[in-house]
């Protein structure tokens, strides 16, 4: 899904200050305090997934003008609650389509923006189509048979509403998960928003693991083994009791009840129940380091994402946290009583800057003991999952270096700074060569240069790029039997077909450590 959702007079945000979120595959954070919009933004999804449910079948009804009904969801207690109270004007949504597929019909119209209006205090929505800035209007509609079934004509305009279906289904499997998860304590509901708790969701682990269902049964078995990862048990048996009131777990062969192990343990089980379960789209948690220890936090979110099929959104007080795994962060800040802005974070901020929101030094009380400098923030979860092959991913923080524009001789200072908070720096970097005998560019050799003056030791890779490494195998399997491996010196754009470097973590988590042991890349790792 490629789109910008723009929400105007929801909750804290007027149109005064509109909330404007691009959609985009992978993490994306929103940082801020305590009421600045954060559970807003996040909750919106949930709340209006009736009416996007509704559009996902309704779309001849609303390209006629016509009202659509809705059900807000079971939170909203009064609905004038979901409008602005700094004004008395209606709530709007604007989707806009940032890429179009091709039309069946040569001539058709294909709407680039969407303008939803909820009339004040009420449950009923209004859509306006609009195609390069003309609005699309119609009073009737006579469907034209195609393929698809999605192009209709009225007077000799034909409009294709090919790419408006998909979003919505879209936007319809989402997942909601609320800041507040003592699933130990909450026992008497069965649900919890998105997340069904108690004796429900045991009944369906139970379900789940000994079923006669082959596909769960085999994902009971991948949610046990991350668990087990994350929390670096040798073995790990998740049972249900056997009257179905709690579960037994069995760690390194020693039994223990849920309430023995706490709240952190109990968050990651029931979470990921809920969401391999489910399989949405999109996941909306609020608060994803509460009850964790910093090093686990990270490992929850990433391994988190690689259970949904497009992407997590994640508000969240911690700017390290957003800053280590997320692809793209908003900033939130209360502006004034009932109104917040949201905006771009700048990502431009130094590596000592960084390393010390990252809190380094209460990082190491917990065993981190050294950085590792990557190229750029997509880099960060792939290296992360690389990592775990040789047991150092809970003992090396990963940091951004910024990209192509950052590497360069200019950097001293910078590492400097970062030298006074730690002296246990690495880095690697991309040699973006186009061949084996290639010299790398003089930019990149300056950046090596200096950290060799410094003592930093900074490993350049002998093949073009990370994504250089992936195996034809671990490419398959994260992306399809179309995709195959690049050769050691070819460009990823220029690979038919292409995937996007925020994928390149997926592939990261198909690869073994067979696979790169043998590279000059494992045998860096392996020495760090």
């Amino acid at each position: 899904m490629d789109v910008t959702i723009t929400l105007k007079n929801y909750r804290c945000f007027p149109d005064e200050s509109p909330a404007r979120i691009a959609f985009r595959n992978g993490l994306t954070a929103f940082v801020g305090v305590n009421n600045s919009g954060k559970s807003s933004i996040l909750k919106f999804f949930y709340e209006f997934r009736d009416l996007f449910s509704r559009m996902r079948y309704s779309y001849q009804n609303y390209l006629m003008g016509n009202g659509i009904p809705f059900t807000f969801a079971a939170s909203v207690l009064d609905q004038a609650e979901v409008f602005t109270n700094t004004n008395k004007r209606d709530l709007s949504i604007e989707i806009e389509f940032l890429r179009q597929t091709p039309s069946q019909i040569l001539k058709a119209l294909k709407p680039d923006k969407l303008l939803i209006k909820i009339a004040r205090d009420t449950n009923l929505a209004t859509v306006t189509f609009y195609a390069s800035g003309s609005r699309i209007q119609f009073d009737r509609l006579l469907p034209i048979q195609s393929t698809s079934n999605t192009c209709f004509e009225n007077n000799g305009i034909i409009v294709d509403v090919v790419d408006v279906i998909p979003v919505f289904e879209t936007l319809t499997n989402t997942f909601y998960i609320a800041a507040f998860r003592n699933v130990l304590n909450v026992t008497g509901d069965r649900t919890y928003f998105d997340i069904t708790i108690g004796q429900e969701i045991i009944t369906k682990w139970r379900q789940f693991k000994t079923g006669d269902n082959i596909k769960l049964n085999n994902l009971a078995m991948k949610l046990t083994d991350d668990i087990k990862r994350i929390f670096e048990f040798k073995t790990l048996e998740i049972d249900a009791s056997d009257d179905v009131r709690t579960f037994k777990v069995r760690i390194d062969s020693k039994p223990y009840r849920l309430t023995d192990i706490g709240s952190g343990f109990a968050q990651f089980l029931v979470t990921f129940i809920n969401i391999a379960l489910a399989q949405p789209s999109y996941i909306m948690i609020d608060e994803p380091e509460q009850n964790l220890h910093p090093r686990l936090q990270i490992d929850f979110l990433i391994t988190l994402a690689s259970y949904v099929k497009n992407g997590v959104l994640f508000g969240t007080h911690n700017i390290g946290l957003a800053r280590s795994c997320a692809d793209h962060i908003y900033c939130l800040k209360k502006i004034g009583e009932g109104q917040s802005l949201l905006r771009d974070f700048n990502s431009t901020a130094s590596l000592s800057e960084f390393l010390g929101e990252l809190g380094f030094s209460g990082y190491k009380e917990l065993g981190f003991d050294k950085v590792l400098l990557v190229e750029g923030p997509t880099d960060i979860k792939t290296f992360q999952q690389f990592l775990r092959f040789y047991k150092k991913d809970h003992k090396i923080v990963v940091l951004p270096l910024g990209g192509s524009g950052m590497i360069n001789g200019d950097r001293e200072c910078e590492l400097n700074e970062m030298l006074r908070i730690t002296l246990n720096i690495s880095a690697v970097i991309d040699s973006e060569v186009d061949s084996e005998n290639a010299a790398i560019s003089t930019e990149r050799q300056a950046f090596v240069a200096t950290c060799e003056t410094l003592g930093i030791h900074c490993h350049t890779l002998m093949r073009r790029a990370t994504e250089n490494y992936f195996s034809d195998r671990a490419i398959k399997l994260a992306k399809g039997e179309t995709y195959m491996a690049l050769s050691p010196y070819q460009s990823l754009g220029i690979a038919s077909p292409a995937w996007g470097k925020q994928d390149n973590w997926r592939i990261a988590m198909e690869m073994t450590k067979e696979e790169l042991d043998n590279t000059d890349l494992g045998q860096f790792l392996g020495s760090l």
